[in-house]
């Protein structure tokens, strides 16, 4: 909530700006995850559709807001945590493991990512 998420900085010049990459922000415990996605990114699109796959179609993975305004990216955590707005649960937990389709380990490194990621977060 500081603004130092994606902020790159010159170490010659000091100059520094917000990169605009879009991310996601997760809380686990809390059952939410919101994008911060300053322009349209075509892989947040393929991301929603395999956490839809993998957690279900109404678990807050799937159903995270895109926000593309900074400040309004930061109010939309604090109305999760305010209780104003409420995550899905997860449904399933289907990372391919055990059937004939590859990926499953691809699921399953996702989410350690994102598990690490929201407790960097949150930390």
């Amino acid at each position: 909530m500081n603004d130092q998420i994606n902020v790159l900085e010159c170490p010659h010049c000091g100059f520094s700006f917000k990169a605009p990459f879009a991310f996601m922000y997760v809380d686990i415990k809390a059952n939410f995850a919101v994008w911060w996605e300053p322009q349209h990114d075509p892989s947040v699109d393929t991301d929603t559709q395999g956490f839809a796959r993998m957690f279900g179609a109404g678990s807050f993975y799937a159903t995270a807001p895109r926000v593309q305004d900074w400040e309004e990216f930061k109010r939309t955590i604090n109305r999760y945590y305010s209780g104003e707005l409420v995550g899905g649960p997860v449904e399933k937990m289907n990372f391919g493991i055990g059937s004939n389709k590859k990926g499953g380990c691809l699921g399953t490194l996702l989410l350690l990512l994102l598990s690490s990621i929201s407790i960097y977060l949150i930390s």
